[in-house]
């Protein structure tokens, strides 16, 4: 359908099957889909900027700069799925 930006279930499913043995893979594919960010905002962010316990993420908004806003911070929301993956990734980032 033109103009829509969302994937639907069953294009998101073969995705995450096709890269499911492919554990950074699997990892990025999984913070796009939630999150719904850009590769260069994915790619900038850090440890400190996840919040497992209210499963968000601190992201910033790169393309606003080119349009002279500059770098413009908001909030990603972390699937459940990808919180369990979180969990055993990043050491001591266990939620509470």
């Amino acid at each position: 359908m033109p103009g829509n930006d969302i994937l639907p279930h069953n294009e998101i499913a073969q995705i995450l099957e096709r890269v499911k043995s492919d554990a950074p893979l699997l990892l990025f594919s999984l913070l796009s889909l939630s999150t719904g960010d850009r590769l260069e905002s994915l790619r900038a962010i850090m440890v400190k900027d996840v919040n497992l316990q209210a499963r968000t993420t601190n992201l910033v908004d790169y393309k606003a700069k080119s349009s002279g806003k500059g770098k413009v911070p908001y909030t990603g929301y972390i699937s459940k799925q990808l919180q369990g993956i979180l969990n055993q990734v990043i050491p001591g980032k266990s939620p509470q």
